[in-house]
């Protein structure tokens, strides 16, 4: 049953009028019925195994919840995370693991016959598996407390609205919603309307159109032109992104009938400004538990640079894999792990570079600041960042490019308490309109504090003065 089909339309006033008739808690069992028939809807035999992980999961977050006992909670938590993996391993990356072995085994020069299984995918099972770790790691840690009945917790990880596509809820977000909705008014429903609206238009109207030219032209990349390669990425970067961000906000407004709000899922990440940015805009509930939940447990930054590039990389390869079974996934994770792993890097460099020649004294921002910082990588300019007086109750950051001058005091611009300023650019004005654009495109996140946007607008301001002075000269 799709969001985008006549029978899911058909089937949400349906519930709709079932919880509004229905008293108490005879809504929470009306609302898990509804559930699992709209997840058996796509095939009943996958309603046998969420109800075994929710029915392991329950039992098991009550025992950790009782003992006081650290080896014994510990344990109870390790049989939980194997439980969950150990199911979504075997149904979703079996088949992968096994031709990824025959493979290497191939390549070793040595002939297996490994079994292959026709393992069919249950759909959502990497959404509310997640969804169900993450409400046990919480009670483990002592940040909840277990749910009181079977069917609200039930409910909690079969919800129908956010089960198949997301958003992956927190326990603290959406439980208490399912155990005491919010009153339902005029203003919900409209925003739920627009919102429902919003996503047929993005998966009807430009994901659905995008599909065919994507795929007839990956159909044979080798017979295709470098342009209508380079078209068919951007086309599919679109695709995927209306697709996917389709489905949670016809999640989102599904769910404001019901009384529950569900968390923003994404927020224009391709106007992001880093890569790192780009993470707290794209997918935020995973990328949020996969900080809470891998990341920082790994040590997050707390244990040394090279600590902390080996958690941004092995974060980034279990998410990529998260996203499919392919190796494809696994290069675009670690991708994306490099590219947050040297975003870092630079940032690190240019904030000891402020500490040792800065303004004011060397006060280097903390990283809650959000400077993060992508060089220009081959240009002959470098960025230059100085802190300034605080403005409100936030940072303000003042930047210039600076271009390295090739004789004179080079050094002396750069030694430790320096306050000399460049002289301009002594560069063609090409170049000088290159490196701006270059600076532009890599422009990083400012302070958001206040929020303000602030570019790298030095070569802007120089021909407007430029303009300026002939103006000026030629109305003399």
């Amino acid at each position: 049953m799709l969001f985008n089909s006549i029978s899911f339309f058909f089937f949400v006033p349906i519930v709709l009028l079932g919880v509004r008739l229905l008293p108490g808690t005879q809504r929470q069992r009306w609302l898990l019925l509804a559930s699992y028939f709209f997840y058996g809807s796509w095939d009943w035999r996958f309603l046998a195994l969420i109800l075994f992980t929710t029915a392991v999961d329950y039992w098991i977050a009550h025992r950790i919840h009782r003992s006081d006992d650290p080896d014994e909670r510990r344990r109870a938590l390790l049989v939980s995370v194997c439980v969950n993996l150990g199911v979504l391993g075997f149904f979703k990356y079996f088949n992968f693991f096994i031709d990824s072995a025959a493979a290497l085994l191939e390549a070793a020069g040595l002939h297996a016959s490994l079994p292959a299984l026709q393992i069919i995918l249950p759909v959502g099972i990497s959404f509310y598996t997640f969804q169900s770790m993450s409400y046990v790691i919480d009670v483990y840690r002592r940040d909840t407390v277990p749910a009181q009945t079977f069917v609200l917790y039930a409910l909690y990880v079969s919800y129908f609205p956010q089960l198949v596509a997301g958003p992956i809820s927190r326990v603290g977000d959406l439980m208490p919603q399912l155990a005491a909705p919010s009153r339902v008014t005029a203003d919900r429903v409209n925003f739920g309307l627009c919102l429902i609206l919003i996503g047929l238009a993005k998966k009807v109207l430009i994901a659905d159109m995008l599909a065919p030219e994507v795929d007839r032209i990956f159909a044979d990349p080798e017979s295709q032109s470098s342009g209508m390669l380079l078209r068919g990425a951007y086309f599919f970067a679109f695709q995927i992104y209306c697709d996917f961000s389709a489905y949670s906000d016809i999640a989102r407004g599904v769910s404001e009938f019901f009384g529950v709000r569900l968390m923003i899922n994404f927020e224009q990440p391709y106007l992001s400004r880093s890569i790192t940015e780009f993470w707290r805009r794209w997918h935020i509930s995973l990328s949020s538990w996969l900080r809470d939940y891998l990341y920082i447990p790994l040590g997050g930054n707390r244990l040394g640079a090279a600590k902390t590039y080996r958690n941004l990389m092995l974060t980034m390869l279990i998410g990529g894999l998260w996203h499919g079974a392919a190796w494809t996934f696994v290069a675009w994770g670690a991708w994306h792990g490099a590219l947050l792993a040297l975003e870092r890097l630079s940032a690190v460099d240019v904030a000891r570079r402020v500490g040792s020649g800065g303004r004011n004294g060397g006060d280097v921002p903390p990283r809650d600041d959000r400077l993060d910082l992508l060089p220009c990588a081959g240009l002959r300019g470098r960025l230059r960042v100085f802190h300034g007086a605080r403005r409100g109750n936030g940072l303000y950051v003042r930047r210039r490019l600076a271009v390295r001058r090739r004789r004179g005091d080079r050094g002396d611009r750069s030694a430790p308490g320096s306050d000399r300023r460049p002289r301009g650019f002594p560069t063609p004005s090409l170049v000088a309109a290159s490196t701006y654009l270059c600076a532009h495109l890599c422009r990083v996140a400012a302070v958001r504090r206040p929020r303000r946007a602030v570019h790298l607008f030095p070569v802007l301001s120089l021909t407007a003065r430029r303009r300026r002075r002939i103006g000026a000269a030629s109305n003399g």
